[in-house]
């Protein structure tokens, strides 16, 4: 298995006054190295470029279950690379899982896929956990999560364009207790140092091993100072059917 199918070339941090979806659709990857030989298009049944937009809440979480506000996006931009693309044409075990994974998530044929959507899964290490002045609370919540992979249950939406596959994934909608977790750690975001990865839950002895899609390593990050607030969440942008033109 390869190390990560997918390289980290470029973290966003925005802010909006709600949630930002589909970021990927403002971005342009031309003047990015194409480190495959793609020409911007899908090989071997995978994007050449692989994002993960996670929303997250920035207000105080009430029981009442606010599923939208002002929030920031933690974008995480991948490229594949040559071993990645090596392996997908291999058809090893994991790359055929992140294949179908690419191919049937967030789609209506989901189901052929044993609602694969819902294998995602975070690996998000805290390697400095120890030199963080938490509270209590905190320390339970880092002690459970931290370094220990674990399926991502809030809801997502797949976006798949030319060249990219983004998912997003709504913290919004997740439920009290987790939001609340997320805002009494966020204060503490700029001290972290972060290692996060992503994979797909191989659930089936022909999906294995589990092979990390992308891994990143986050330090210092104080959305505070360094975020960009943006509206895109207003912009509406429109498609045309060429099929359709006579």
């Amino acid at each position: 298995a390869v190390s990560t199918f997918y390289e980290p070339i470029a973290i966003d941090l925005l802010t909006s006054s709600s949630r930002i979806d589909h970021v990927t659709r403002f971005i342009d990857f031309s003047g990015v190295e194409d480190a495959v030989g793609s020409g911007e298009r899908w090989m071997e049944g995978l994007p050449p470029y692989f994002v993960v937009n996670f929303q997250l809440p920035l207000y105080q979480p009430s029981f009442f279950g606010d599923t939208n506000g002002p929030g920031l996006s933690l974008v995480f931009y991948f490229r594949l690379t040559k071993a990645g693309l090596e392996s997908a044409r291999a058809k090893n075990n994991p790359a055929r899982l992140l294949q179908k994974f690419c191919k049937y998530a967030g789609t209506a044929d989901d189901s052929k896929a044993s609602g694969i959507d819902r294998r995602w899964k975070n690996i998000v290490h805290i390697a400095n956990k120890d030199d963080l002045k938490l509270s209590f609370v905190s320390k339970e919540i880092v002690r459970k999560f931290s370094g220990k992979p674990f399926l991502t249950r809030s809801r997502k939406e797949v976006f798949r364009g030319k060249n990219y596959l983004e998912l997003d994934i709504n913290q919004h909608t997740s439920n009290y207790v987790k939001k609340k977790a997320v805002f009494n750690l966020k204060q503490y975001l700029a001290s972290m140092i972060l290692d996060i990865g992503f994979l797909v839950e191989a659930q089936e002895e022909d999906e294995m091993p589990e092979n990390l899609i992308g891994a990143v390593r986050l330090e210092g990050v104080n959305y505070e100072r360094d975020a960009v607030e943006v509206e895109w969440n207003r912009v509406t942008t429109t498609t045309t059917d060429e099929s359709s033109e006579s």
